[in-house]
């Protein structure tokens, strides 16, 4: 790894030994700060691309954002990205438009948050009141044309985030009119609209829900999420390689050439030494823990042999004990034998 050419780093700048790190004989790398300082004052986008996993698209509706220890370098020539279907956020537009200032004060319910009108409010000062707040409604307003294109005079709230994963709700307190329109309100009128349902009191409304980017890196599947699209889990190349989306159209989107700098390629390595039940490091563990089992085993074979022979022991030395208590009592009979013996010569003795 230290020694090999980077794929995708300037040629001045492909090997660690050109931005002052090399590799000393007892294996340590040696820093000469200066010639790194010398790289990263040069070229600090080169230095990036020897050390880190980098991804530089050829357009800039493609941004490339992370990769996972799955995704292999692309090589020169880049990973082609191909879009199917751009992402769209969700978006309701009001049936009436606002062309005078509001009439009475009114409530607008958005995403369920209110927003709190006043009486005398232009349509740009509605819009102020509903941003303000749009941190917490995740709703961004504007004012377009009755499609919620361009501009004109009907409100249109459309979701912050984009993808399938966020909807725009809203309902007013104060009636639009209906078919009537009334021009002093907000126009969203006192039928819930949203952009699955967005027709609302007046029927006139607009809307459209959020879709997620769809298409191919590479030629491989993808997984769409809003603008991110993710090479998805299995793919040879492209495994967990994310990229946004921002085109407006779909079609060919150009390239993006992924290289893996010397630092993920030790991360890689460090991963492959370390996880997963094949790598070293599990097989060394699972080497010592089937030692440390053996070791056990042969401890409770011992052990059971150890109780084995004290029990043995036990019964060896109960059984001597009670020979022993039998030699006594026949010793003590002897002894009284003898003694009575010995009384009976003494007394013959005598008689004589």
């Amino acid at each position: 790894v230290v020694g090999t050419p980077v794929p995708g780093a300037p040629a001045a700048m492909s090997i660690l030994s050109q931005v002052g790190i090399t590799m000393q004989g007892d294996g340590r790398l040696e820093l000469d700060g200066a010639e790194l300082l010398r790289a990263l004052q040069s070229d600090p986008s080169g230095v990036a691309k020897l050390f880190a996993a980098v991804g530089e698209p050829s357009q800039s509706s493609v941004r490339y954002v992370s990769s996972t220890k799955e995704t292999r370098s692309s090589g020169p020539a880049g990973y082609a990205v191909s879009i199917s279907q751009v992402a769209t956020r969700s978006r309701v537009t009001a049936g009436v438009a606002q062309t005078e200032v509001l009439a009475l004060g009114e409530t607008l319910t958005i995403n369920g948050h209110d927003v709190t009108l006043t009486a005398g409010m232009t349509q740009e000062q509605v819009i102020a009141a509903i941003n303000a707040v749009s941190s917490r409604t995740g709703v961004i307003a504007r004012a377009t044309g009755a499609d919620g294109t361009g501009s004109g005079h009907y409100l249109t709230l459309e979701c912050a985030q984009y993808g399938s994963a966020y909807s725009v709700s809203v309902v007013s307190n104060r009636s639009n009119g209906g078919t009537t329109p009334s021009t002093g309100c907000s126009g969203i009128g006192t039928l819930l609209v949203s952009d699955s349902q967005p027709a609302g009191e007046a029927g006139s409304g607009t809307g459209q829900t959020g879709v997620n980017v769809a298409g191919t890196i590479n030629g491989e599947a993808a997984t769409g999420s809003g603008q991110m699209l993710t090479g998805a889990a299995g793919n040879p190349n492209t495994a967990g390689l994310v990229l946004q989306i921002t085109a407006t159209t779909p079609g060919d989107q150009g390239v993006v050439v992924f290289s893996r700098g010397v630092a993920s390629q030790l991360d890689q390595l460090i991963e492959r030494f370390t996880s997963g039940t094949e790598s070293a490091v599990e097989r060394a563990r699972a080497a010592v823990q089937d030692e440390i089992e053996d070791v056990t085993e042969d401890m409770k074979r011992a052990e059971e042999r150890l109780a084995v022979l004290q029990e043995r022991l036990r019964a060896q030395f109960n059984r001597m004990e009670s020979l022993l208590s039998q030699l006594q009592s026949q010793s003590a009979s002897l002894s009284q034998q003898i003694a009575s013996l010995s009384t009976l010569g003494k007394a013959q003795k005598c008689g004589k």
